[in-house]
């Protein structure tokens, strides 16, 4: 991505704010901008967005060869583009550094944490599989893209169905019209939230907008599911995070992909109602999680209780947090949340 200069006075105005505990648009540090999910076409086709960020998911199949390695399973692509449409700093031809970044971390979120069922892809061993592609193009960049192209990517995998087949010997006959299509079978929901890392760690802020994000020192993405388990975490940027500060982030994450999880779920329900109608489905997701709508809003940490309303000022003492000892990127089962 093209670097755009950026006035001096527009970052120290950011910064004076954040010290102040306001944001540009008005959000406290954990609050999400307006998520809005709408289908396109009949299936495996969405439209995300958060804020003004903009991204399309487009789900395909067909049949092929599977991979050497293994006969057993399918095979799944996912392709990030990033247009000039979207933002005036990425490039018209080839790959940039972050559209290879970003294609890499959303393989990491949907491939290797095998949120799918590769196995049921498997129509003859060795022979045939279900390859499924998933196209995503980024639409308009206004911030937090990871968040936006992770719920398109999920919500149009989830929504599509390919068609059932029939088996017989060697011969597979493809039944478009005359059987119901077949979802893919997904076992969890990866969803990403992006941290904004200020003033070597003193404010960190979710879901930042395009202005933040050219004055930030550096952002953290961290991928998780509503079982609380980390898929991934990626860092990037000039700013290091203590082990406390990395436990904290996460726990804001596991709320918000709870919350967002939920309501995808909803949207499945609604748009399976619509789909009789010929409308269309559309759902709005108004203020996902925002401080006038969230019902949990203080988290107790080991004895440690926190407001999500707060700013992040590096005096929270987190002196009795202690990382999970056993499970791998779980987080623990006691921690609670109350209303304040």
């Amino acid at each position: 991505m093209k670097e755009v200069p950026i006035p001096k006075i527009s970052c120290d105005f950011v910064l004076h704010g954040l010290k102040n505990g306001k944001r540009l648009d008005g959000r406290k540090s954990f609050d999400y901008r307006d998520v809005n999910v709408m289908f396109v076409g009949d299936s495996g086709g969405c439209v995300a967005s958060i804020g003004d960020t903009r991204v399309l998911a487009q789900v395909s199949a067909e049949l092929g060869e599977p991979r050497p390695g293994r006969p057993t399973e399918g095979v799944l692509y996912v392709n990030l583009e990033l247009s000039p449409m979207a933002s005036q700093g990425y490039q018209i031809y080839g790959m940039s550094e972050q559209a290879v970044e970003l294609s890499r971390l959303l393989e990491h979120c949907i491939k290797d944490c095998r949120c799918l069922d590769m196995e049921s892809l498997c129509v003859i061993s060795g022979q045939k599989v279900w390859q499924i592609r998933l196209d995503v193009n980024v639409l308009n960049y206004e911030g937090a893209i990871m968040d936006c192209v992770s719920v398109a990517a999920m919500t149009a995998l989830s929504h599509f169905k390919r068609p059932d087949i029939t088996v017989t010997g060697e011969d597979v006959k493809i039944h478009y019209d005359d059987k119901d299509p077949v979802s893919l079978s997904v076992h969890h929901m990866p969803l990403c939230v992006t941290f904004a890392i200020f003033d070597h760690g003193n404010f960190i802020v979710v879901d930042p907008s395009a202005e933040e994000e050219n004055v930030m020192e550096g952002v953290m993405v961290v991928a998780m599911n509503c079982n609380n388990e980390i898929c991934t975490i990626h860092m990037s940027g000039s700013m290091m995070l203590t082990k406390d500060q990395l436990l904290y982030c996460t726990k804001i994450a596991a709320v918000k992909v709870d919350e967002l999880t939920n309501l995808i779920k909803k949207f499945m329900q609604t748009s399976k109602l619509k789909s009789e109608s010929k409308d269309g489905a559309t759902l709005e997701i108004k203020k996902l999680i925002t401080k006038q709508e969230a019902p949990q809003q203080c988290i107790n940490i080991k004895g440690v209780k926190v407001d999500l309303n707060q700013d992040i000022h590096g005096q929270m003492d987190v002196s009795h947090v202690q990382l999970e000892e056993s499970g791998l990127g779980v987080i623990e089962k006691d921690s609670t949340w109350k209303k304040v």
